[in-house]
């Protein structure tokens, strides 16, 4: 009974959380506000310097919209049935994904790969590149194209 119990506390020990401070860093957290009607917000995305995070939320009446913050404010754009925002870029490009396998940014399609039927956009970095994937094949789609 001792070892299970010794046991159990070194394992609880190894998985309490380390204060922010105590790794080294420090967190600032920011309430934001949401465009009047909407219910429901979930972050999917940001910037790497913190300047735009993007999201999906419900609006009333009831359909998705993607949210942009950006500045202290709140943008938001109705979004087809099956699409969800995926990331944001710090110029503010949005990586759109959708239910029916495809990806867009900044409104470009991002075509799927030669005989892949899909393609599913995970990140894109601040050039525009974007990566996911393509069929069963890790995709990369360069800047420039939006």
């Amino acid at each position: 009974m001792r070892v299970l119990l010794v046991a159990s506390v070194s394992v609880l020990s190894l998985l309490a959380p380390v204060p922010a401070s105590a790794a080294g860093c420090a967190w600032t957290s920011t309430a934001l506000p949401l465009p009047e009607g909407t219910s429901f917000s979930q972050i999917t995305g940001a910037a790497i310097d913190g300047s735009h995070v993007v999201g999906t939320g419900v609006a009333t009446p009831w359909r998705d919209v993607v949210l942009l913050w950006h500045n202290g404010s709140v943008e938001s754009q109705p979004l087809a049935p099956g699409e969800f925002a995926a990331d944001v870029n710090s110029s503010g490009t949005v990586l759109i994904n959708s239910s029916q396998g495809r990806a867009r940014r900044a409104g470009v399609d991002l075509n799927p790969l030669p005989g892949a039927g899909y393609a599913f956009a995970v990140a894109l970095n601040n050039s525009g590149t974007t990566v996911g994937n393509s069929g069963r094949t890790v995709a990369i789609w360069p800047g420039g194209l939006g």
